[in-house]
């Protein structure tokens, strides 16, 4: 939705007004012709200058700055969006291209967005802490409007084994609880899956995870937007 602006100055701490009047005009013209808007609060537009400061969401400052500007924008909008997505296609953060498209994320060698040096360790710490923030702005968001529904959108990459050995099912299989389970378990459930724990454990991977995480945060609301398809034969890994 704001975008960059808005998120910067959270990092400012100060609102950017003309943006806010902005979107009170672009909600206003959507409810006047019964339009019920549904908002996602980041959408792929981690400002540079996080990134720059920061590392993107591989650090934890950019939680409470999360927090911050969806607070902004649920005392803002109350009583005229009722639903919200907190973070588009948050299992971007799953798949390499999502290090920087999704966690703003630059390692060293990044020369472009289809040329990204991938660090898994950093990439999915990343997510853990957009899972943390999205968890604390729903709660946010219910303390500020009771009456809104906050969701999670799920970018779901249908896969299928490419044939019926054995061996491509099972792949297909992990490859469908990392791609498309695996987020839409922590933000619903509140708690990693196990799955995972063999996965963290495979790959060398290991998650900090700090007291006051996104236990009890439900959703009531799960966004799912299909944009794929894969095909996985295990020995063309």
């Amino acid at each position: 939705m704001p975008g960059p602006g808005f998120f910067l100055q959270a990092w400012r701490k100060l609102p950017n007004e003309e943006g806010l009047a902005f979107y009170d005009r672009v909600i206003d013209e959507c409810r006047s012709h019964n339009i019920e808007p549904l908002i996602t609060i980041s959408h792929y537009e981690m400002p540079f200058a996080l990134t720059e400061k920061y590392n993107g969401w591989s650090s934890r400052e950019c939680i409470d700055l999360f927090v911050r500007y969806a607070r902004t924008l649920f005392k803002r909008y109350k009583g005229k969006v009722k639903y919200w997505l907190t973070f588009n296609e948050i299992n971007a953060g799953t798949m390499p291209m999502g290090g920087f498209l999704s966690l703003g994320i630059l390692n060293e060698g990044t020369t472009d967005f289809t040329n990204q040096v991938d660090n898994p360790q950093l990439r999915f710490q990343g997510l853990h802490h957009q899972f943390v923030a999205s968890a604390l702005a729903v709660k946010a968001g219910h303390e500020i409007d009771p009456d809104c529904k906050i969701g999670c959108m799920i970018c779901h990459i249908t896969t299928y084994p490419m044939t019926c050995n054995p061996d491509d099912i099972l792949e297909a299989q992990k490859r469908n609880q990392i791609l498309n389970q695996f987020c839409g378990d922590v933000q619903v459930r509140g708690e990693y899956p196990k799955f995972m724990d063999r996965y963290f454990k495979e790959n060398g991977l290991e998650i900090k995870m700090e007291p006051g995480g996104f236990r009890n945060y439900q959703r009531r609301l799960r966004g799912l937007l299909y944009v794929q398809l894969l095909y996985v034969q295990l020995c063309f890994r």
